[in-house]
Parts: structure tokens; C-alpha cells; sequence
């Protein structure tokens, strides 16, 4: 790589005419061209004769050496875990067209060809062999692999309604979604735990993917809803009673909240509802309603029943009194099941009047009727 040197003689005669040629023999083919290779060659140096001298040769042997070589700058510039990896670029005195890259994760360790992936710092080593013209030369530089930037790109959970198995999230994530882990919480900045809600309401699923080797942490936030179940009171009755008689209690069937409901009466199946329990003979309708609660709409049913009229009866003595011509009619002591009782007279027992307008007693046979006029309630 040097410029080559001048060989020099000393000659009796035409020194100044001399010619050199070179050969990688001392007795090989002679040329004109200097050699520029390193390795041991000969020089000849020829005068030719002239009328004055005889020609002249002579060799001698010289070398030239390999040199010594460097590799001046290696550079590579890092990645992130998941790019294309880059290559290095060396400058260096010769043989850089013939570097062979090497990698190791230390400095002073083992190296391979094989170009690390995952993220963390290595060393590359740049190597050119020995040839004939130069000597070996090598260099390492560090570079670093960065940890990707993960990212949830999307989290979904479909809600579902209270009492159903609950459906599972799911996820779209740069790196790691089979390692996620989904907590739950009732506010989207709140508390997050791995119990899965079970009541209906609004809650939010967060799902994490935390930092690993390769890729840096990553979480996301969804909201989903747990419906309310559809109530129903599957069942209503309540059995009638006769007036005057004690109320029967309404029964009911329902998905849920049956110990809850609440009874009201009306007279005609879409008329005014209260609480109050009728008691006067008639139809009526009882309406069944549970309040809306945490987990269940609201549900109501109704039903038909009556309140039958009561079979009246009168209790009367049938004892024979024996009046007094001129005297007052007595108190007869007639009862009723229900209502008052009115007394009427006859002297044929057939027609009968008023007290009033029986008249006088006279002697002679009487007789009397204790009556209750019947209503809606009874006969």
C-alpha cells in the first residue's frame, strides 16, 4: 500500500543506464512491472554492454511486508424489538468489502452470526482476516434492542343479563394478549378485582398486559352492563269468601321478590287500585306488584274473585204468648244473621200489616212475621 521503493546500484560503467525488472524467483521470468503485493520478490538490475564495456546484471532480493490494518469506526444504530434490524458500518484501513459482523450479548463473550431479536444491549464485532497484503483486524461496538411500545388497540365485553353466565372479554393488542389479565371494577377510576360482577348495574373490565422482555406494560379500559332479568308473576289467585266471612290472602308464583309484593283491589280489572280489601259482596280484581329491585324489573298480574252474598236467617222463638185484649204488642225476640228486623201482623195468617194497622187486640189468634229486607250483601 506504500509507495514502492527505488533500487539503487553501484556500477563500474552505465549505472545511469541501468534496467530494472522483477520476478517472484531469483531465477524466474523477469518484467518491468514493480510488484504490489506483499511477499519476498528479486529485482534484477541490466546494463546492457556497449563498445566501451560488457553488459552487467545483478539481483537482489526484497520484501514487501503486509501491513498492518484497523478498523478505524464500527457503528450500529439500535431498533426497536420488532423492526428490521440494521447493519453495521465499519471504515477501516483494508478489507472493509470482506467484514464478517458477529454478535454476543457481553462484550468479552461468545459471538455468532446469528442477528439478535429480542430487546436488550449486545456487542457487534466486525472481523477482517489476514490476507497476504494486510494483517487481521477487529472491533466491537455496543447497541441495544428497545423494548416495543405496547399498545390495547381494542377491548370489548359484551354485557349480559343478571342470573346468565357472565361472556368473557376480548382483546387486540401489539404484543401479549395471551397474557392478559382482566380485572373488573364498578367505576372506571375505582378499585379494580378479578371478581367478576354478578349483580346488574354498569362496571368497567380492565385489561393488562404487564411489561415483559420485549414490550413495555399496556392496559385498557371498556364499560359493559349487566341487564336486569325480566320479572313475571307467573301466578295469581285468590280464592272468594262470603260476606261477613274471613278474607282469604292472596297466593302468588314469581321469578323473583315474591316475599315483596303488594296486594290492591278494584271493582272493574282497569279501574282505580288501593289497598283496602273490600268487603261488600260483589266481583273484584286483586292486582300483584313487585317493585322494581336491584336485579329484576318490575312485575305485576291480576286476578278475578268475589265476595259471594251471605244466606241470610232469622232465629224467632216459636213459643205461643198468650196477650192481653186492649194490651201492647211485645218485643218478639227475632235475630238476624244480618240486618234489622221487621215485624208485620196478621189475624188470618196470610195477609199481613203494620202493627199500626192491625189495630186494637181483640181476642182471637194472631199471627206474627219477622222479616230482613235482602241487599247486595245478603239474602
Amino acid at each position: 500500500g506504500e509507495a514502492a521503493n527505488t533500487p539503487s546500484i553501484t556500477a563500474l560503467f552505465g549505472a545511469e543506464n541501468v534496467v530494472y525488472t522483477y520476478s517472484t524467483e531469483e531465477n524466474g521470468t523477469y518484467t518491468a512491472d514493480s510488484p504490489v503485493n506483499a511477499g519476498e520478490y528479486y529485482v534484477k538490475a541490466t546494463i546492457a554492454g556497449t563498445d566501451n564495456y560488457s553488459a552487467a546484471e545483478k539481483t537482489a532480493r526484497f520484501v514487501i511486508s503486509a501491513h498492518a490494518n484497523e478498523i478505524t469506526a464500527l457503528t450500529l444504530n439500535g431498533w426497536v424489538y420488532g423492526e428490521a434490524a440494521n447493519t453495521p458500518s465499519i471504515t477501516a484501513l483494508f478489507g472493509s468489502e470482506n467484514v464478517v459482523y458477529t454478535y454476543s450479548t457481553e462484550g468479552n463473550g461468545t459471538y455468532n452470526a446469528t442477528v439478535p431479536t429480542d430487546a436488550g444491549d449486545y456487542y457487534v464485532k466486525a472481523t477482517i482476516a489476514a490476507t497476504n497484503n494486510y494483517a487481521s483486524a477487529e472491533r466491537t461496538a455496543r447497541f441495544v434492542i428497545a423494548k416495543a411500545t405496547n399498545q390495547i388497540t381494542a377491548l370489548a365485553l359484551a354485557g349480559w343479563t343478571y342470573g346468565d353466565t357472565a361472556n368473557t372479554p376480548s382483546i387486540t393488542a401489539l404484543y401479549g394478549a395471551e397474557n392478559v389479565v382482566y380485572t373488573y371494577s364498578t367505576e372506571e377510576n375505582g378499585t379494580y378485582t378479578s371478581t367478576v360482577p354478578v349483580n346488574a348495574g354498569e362496571y368497567y373490565v380492565k385489561a393488562a398486559i404487564a411489561e415483559a422482555k420485549n414490550y413495555t406494560a399496556a392496559e385498557k379500559t371498556a364499560q359493559f352492563t349487566i341487564a336486569k332479568a325480566t320479572n313475571a308473576i307467573t301466578s295469581l289467585t285468590l280464592t272468594g269468601w262470603t260476606y261477613g266471612g274471613a278474607e282469604n290472602a292472596p297466593a302468588i308464583t314469581a321469578i323473583s321478590g315474591a316475599e315483596n309484593v303488594v296486594y290492591t283491589y278494584s271493582n272493574a280489572a282497569d279501574g282505580t287500585y288501593s289497598t283496602t280489601v273490600p268487603t261488600d259482596a260483589g266481583d273484584y280484581y286483586v292486582k300483584a306488584t313487585i317493585a322494581e329491585s336491584k336485579n329484576y324489573t318490575a312485575a305485576e298480574n291480576t286476578a278475578q274473585f268475589t265476595i259471594a252474598k251471605a244466606t241470610n236467617a232469622i232465629t224467632m222463638s216459636e213459643e205461643i204468648l198468650n196477650l192481653v185484649c186492649g194490651g201492647q204488642l211485645p218485643d218478639f225476640g227475632a235475630t238476624a244473621k244480618f240486618g234489622t228486623v221487621d215485624y208485620t201482623y196478621s189475624k188470618d195468617g196470610e195477609t199481613f200489616v203494620s202493627a199500626a194497622k192491625l189495630g186494637s187486640l181483640v181476642v182471637g189468634i194472631y199471627f206474627v212475621k219477622a222479616s230482613v229486607q235482602g241487599t247486595a250483601n245478603y239474602s
